[in-house]
């Protein structure tokens, strides 16, 4: 009979492995097209149409510039949710945007990184896209 310092061991053991499962899942799912100057990366996380996630990445010598290329704010306006219309709104915006430091340049939401942080950058991109598009579904400000 296995002890218990012996049993969360190997349930530790087992998580890493369903944790690194899902990080190779996560990498064979993402995809990458170059468009002229820009990288398109699909992710596998889904807007409110249930299309994936689109993220617009460029390479400018040591910085990496990250965009959703206006889609998040466009889809928000499509479904009659204004940012612009609403106090309420437009605060909720800039909350959800300072949280995960996401700037709105030119009706994009846009991020700024460098080769070491780009992961954690691109991730709070994800998030502020995800957070957004739940503001779809409580159309009460609009």
């Amino acid at each position: 009979m296995m002890n218990i310092k012996s049993r969360k061991t190997f349930n530790n053991i087992l998580m890493k492995e369903h944790i690194n499962n899902y990080i190779e899942w996560l990498k064979q799912k993402i995809l990458i097209t170059q468009i002229g100057e820009w990288y398109e990366i699909t992710i596998p996380f889904l807007d409110y149409h249930n299309d994936q996630i689109q993220i617009y990445a460029k390479i400018d010598n040591d910085n990496i510039v990250l965009t959703d290329n206006g889609n998040t704010l466009n889809e928000l306006e499509l479904l009659g949710v204004s940012i612009e219309r609403s106090e309420k709104r437009r605060n909720e915006f800039n909350v959800i945007l300072n949280r995960f430091g996401v700037k709105h340049e030119n009706d994009q939401l846009t991020a700024y990184a460098d080769k070491k942080n780009f992961p954690e950058v691109m991730h709070r991109l994800i998030q502020a896209i995800l957070f957004l598009n739940s503001m779809k579904t409580d159309n009460n400000h609009a």
